[in-house]
């Protein structure tokens, strides 16, 4: 997750003492409201299952002849990156628009068991 912001980076202190901590206390406030936002989007966009499909085939020799194909009959055949396919097939997608944190920090060993 990025880092978030600090909230009273641009804010300017009044001269009175005694407004100063609302003044604070306010930045603070909405800078976790900001935050919040974000994660609440982020949440959803985590958790949402609308960008998944399935192709189902009659057979496994149908599977295998469409991943050789596409040239991907070894990258898998139980979870594809759709990204992996589209490039295969020359399709241009549209960027992602990841609110809230930074890129997926996918640990190599893991990544390796999974092909």
């Amino acid at each position: 997750m990025a880092k978030a912001p600090d909230p009273l980076k641009d804010v300017s202190l009044p001269d009175d003492i005694e407004a100063s901590p609302k003044v604070e206390l306010d930045a603070v406030q909405k800078g976790f409201r900001e935050r919040a936002q974000q994660e609440a989007q982020r949440f959803e966009d985590a958790t949402d299952t609308g960008y998944y499909t399935c192709l189902v085939f009659e057979s496994r020799a149908q599977l295998d002849a469409f991943l050789g194909g596409i040239g991907m009959l070894n990258q898998g055949d139980l979870y594809l990156d759709g990204r992996e396919v589209a490039a295969k097939l020359g399709i241009a997608l549209p960027s992602a628009d990841r609110r809230g944190g930074s890129a997926a920090k996918i640990d190599p060993k893991l990544s390796a068991l999974s092909r």
